[in-house]
């Protein structure tokens, strides 16, 4: 089993861990495709981008118009349990 460990004491956003997650070798393609499978109201794009010397993935995640739903834990829980994605995840 390989580990990653995330030191974020200072913080950090969920578009920079999820670039750094996808880097690490996931299919930007493949991933965005599971992503659609979950049929959520949001578009991801994903790009590579140079900062200050640094390369790194951006990923934006965009709600599309007109969908300000809240959702609680238990609303994501069930969407994830009714998603194709094995049980371990």
């Amino acid at each position: 089993m390989k580990y990653v460990y995330l030191d974020a004491s200072s913080g950090v956003s969920g578009d920079m861990t999820l670039g750094a997650l996808l880097d690490l070798g996931v299919d930007a393609a493949l991933f965005k495709e599971r992503m659609a499978g979950l049929r959520l109201p949001v578009e991801i794009a994903v790009r590579r981008v140079r900062r200050g010397g640094f390369a790194a993935l951006k990923v934006d995640v965009g709600i599309k118009a007109g969908d300000q739903t809240e959702r609680t834990f238990a609303d994501v829980e069930r969407v994830i349990l009714k998603s194709r994605f094995a049980p371990a995840v």
